[in-house]
């Protein structure tokens, strides 16, 4: 069957489905459900994304932090902080929204 045949079979079969004689209460009831568990999934899966980056954000801040110590046990005082990842560089570095970048800086 080709794509054609497919999209033919489905304009020509009339929609019914499951919930055609539900009342409405239901089908709203049954709407909420399914949106609370659309966002706990988004919520796990942007959690999941994510999850490697807010480790390599906390392994740069303790990489930066034994840097400095090696450093000024050398005797090297730094004229300024190694800096962090900000969510500008991080935007830039990966293409994340704000919100993400946010949620990750709450991790850390």
């Amino acid at each position: 069957m080709t794509k054609l045949d497919i999209k033919a079979a489905v304009e020509a079969t009339p929609m019914q489905g499951e919930y055609d004689d539900a009342p409405i209460e239901d089908l709203q009831e049954l709407v909420d459900n399914m949106s609370d568990q659309l966002r706990s999934a988004k919520q796990a899966l942007r959690e999941r994304r994510l999850m490697g980056v807010g480790a390599a954000v906390t392994a740069r801040r303790e990489a930066d932090e034994a840097l400095a110590e090696e450093l000024s046990k050398l005797g090297y005082l730094p004229t300024r902080e190694f800096p962090s990842l900000s969510m500008m560089k991080l935007h830039a570095a990966t293409g994340m929204r704000n919100s993400a970048i946010r949620y990750l800086h709450n991790l850390v």
